[in-house]
């Protein structure tokens, strides 16, 4: 699916040594946007990334009535989730 494989397996790996069942986390083929607005309005949670976090993203999850954890950095790149909450 394109995706980094050490990277996700290392979210998989943490998240199961923090008490989460790693078979949670997902990483998605890329849909077109309708597809993609239903698919993630089925998730339980958007998680944001940081330093760098989620834009459109974070819209999108927040329009699909999906909540938002994010944090605030210092850097306009890292406060945009939270400015839209």
């Amino acid at each position: 699916n394109g995706w980094n494989k050490t990277g996700s397996d290392t979210l998989r790996e943490e998240a199961a040594m923090r008490g989460v069942d790693p078979n949670r986390i997902l990483f998605l083929p890329r849909l077109d946007q309708p597809a993609h607005l239903d698919r993630i309005a089925g998730f339980d949670l958007h998680l944001d990334s940081f330093i760098y976090g989620a834009h459109s993203t974070a819209s999108e999850a927040l329009w699909s009535g999906v909540p938002l954890l994010t944090i605030r950095g210092a850097a306009f790149a890292s406060r945009v989730a939270v400015s839209l909450l």
